[in-house]
């Protein structure tokens, strides 16, 4: 991963992130954008992130771990679309348990 600042991360388009940073570097956009949101708020998106991690350990989607799409979605919802409800940011994709490896 190529170390990148936070005002770097902060405006580099989400493909970008991915390619250049992996998703360490998704996680670390996601914790800046994570900063504007309550407490509670904050530790519902961090839940979500930790059982997504979870369910989609050793996946892969296309050349990535799979895991990249949902952050990337969430990531979408909070900052394009200025969604500030966690329970509707967090994970809205569907993530098919059936994809289980």
């Amino acid at each position: 991963m190529h170390e990148v600042s936070k005002a770097q991360l902060r405006v580099m388009p989400l493909h970008a992130i991915t390619e250049v940073c992996g998703e360490p570097g998704l996680r670390r956009r996601l914790a800046l954008e994570l900063l504007a949101l309550p407490d509670d708020d904050r530790r519902a998106v961090g839940a979500a992130t930790r059982w997504a991690a979870e369910l989609h350990q050793g996946q892969r989607r296309t050349r990535e771990p799979y895991v990249n799409h949902p952050l990337r979605v969430t990531l979408r919802m909070l900052c394009h679309y200025w969604v500030a409800d966690p329970c509707a940011a967090c994970w809205t994709a569907p993530t098919p348990r059936w994809r289980r490896t």
